[in-house]
């Protein structure tokens, strides 16, 4: 009612309004204020402007001080405060709130907590920079829920996002039709294939075990490093602090928690039906061995520590500089069936995102 006085003009009713709100103990939120700030600011009544805004600050000020004593913070409860800090342009203090709710609290976010967040809507750049942000660090569907929240989209906005699920999403084998946009790409669209598409190409081929097609790629461009090599450089945060482990380590000061836990997780594993996949170990030695050295594969190694430290409400998140091998993924698969934990893997091709015994690359990868 107050905002539809102050679009009509009505200025007296609109601050009567106002004036009975507060006796009634009815505390205004960020809609009231944006109405009689409006209203305020087209009728040139510059002192109510400033006391408004005064009153805003204060408000703003007393809901923080009864969050931060809240005992209990739910996805509702964050999202309010987030909007209060967005509609008053203290954009840097909701983006911490937005990751305290995540790290802090380990509450997901969920679409009013995104568009509580944008307060800066209008800015498609940011909003495409939050997207590739998200999707880079494995979470599609926080970069989906930004992508969603701007009504507006811009060519940016969009590859932004069609990037993310490109990156976070399913090979899905599709070869035939692969091919056939590469091959129109030139003839319909006028689109020259340079570098980047013959190494997506190659990787396709790879991929879809057309080894024989994927060499005469190579024969077109054989010193081009590109369709050798799909090399990617990502750091993963645990708590503001990177933990690297190489293949068998044991330097790390915790190793005999991990080792214990990595054969706990071997044991249980193997009662889920997992089969040690030998013929990925090409060094020379017996077959427990073998056995042995792919259970402590450095991504098992980064996931044991992360099931010690890693509250069992967030993902645990792994980076690899090499491939996965075949072993590993089945195994990983597994671990998350047995944890019942979400762990998301990024090797050098892509994101593996593990949950209840699948992957998001549907074993194609």
């Amino acid at each position: 009612m107050i905002c539809a006085y102050a679009k009509n003009g009505s200025m007296m009713r609109c601050f009567e309004l106002f004036v009975q709100m507060l006796e009634r103990g009815v505390r205004p939120d960020s809609y009231t204020f944006s109405g009689l700030l409006k209203a305020s600011a087209e009728f040139g009544f510059l002192e109510l402007t400033l006391q408004l805004h005064s009153m805003v600050v204060r408000v703003v000020h007393e809901a923080r001080k009864l969050f931060d004593r809240m005992v209990v913070r739910d996805v509702a409860s964050w999202s309010a405060m987030i909007q209060a800090c967005s509609s008053m342009g203290s954009y840097a203090d909701s983006m911490a709130l937005f990751s305290s709710m995540q790290l802090g609290d380990c509450l997901k976010p969920n679409e009013l907590t995104v568009v509580a967040l944008n307060g800066y809507e209008s800015n498609l750049i940011i909003g495409s920079a939050l997207v590739t942000m998200y999707s880079r660090c494995g979470d599609p569907d926080v970069a989906y829920m930004i992508f969603t929240s701007f009504y507006q989209k811009n060519l940016v906005l969009w590859t932004s996002m069609i990037e993310g699920f490109a990156l976070n999403g399913n090979h899905a084998g599709f070869v035939d039709e692969g091919l056939q946009i590469f091959e129109t790409m030139q003839e319909k669209f006028g689109v020259k294939a340079g570098v980047e598409h013959y190494a997506c190409v190659v990787d396709m081929l790879g991929r879809g075990g057309r080894l024989e097609d994927a060499e005469k790629l190579f024969e077109l461009e054989p010193r081009n490093a590109a369709n050798y090599v799909i090399l990617s450089n990502v750091y993963a945060a645990l708590k503001d602090t990177v933990y690297v482990f190489g293949a068998h380590d044991r330097s790390h000061w915790e190793s005999e928690k991990i080792y214990k836990v990595l054969e706990e997780l071997s044991e249980e594993i193997v009662r889920a039906g997992y089969v040690p996949a030998t013929e990925h170990v090409l060094l020379d030695v017996e077959e427990n061995e073998k056995k042995k050295l792919l259970c402590s594969h450095s991504e098992r190694l980064a996931i044991a520590f992360g099931l010690l430290k890693v509250p069992p409400e967030m993902p645990i998140r792994i980076v690899k500089n090499l491939r996965v091998c075949g072993d590993c993924h089945e195994a990983i698969k597994l671990i998350s069936r047995v944890t019942s934990r979400k762990l998301v893997v990024r090797d050098t091709n892509r994101f593996h995102h593990f949950y209840r015994g699948c992957c998001s690359c549907g074993d194609y990868w």
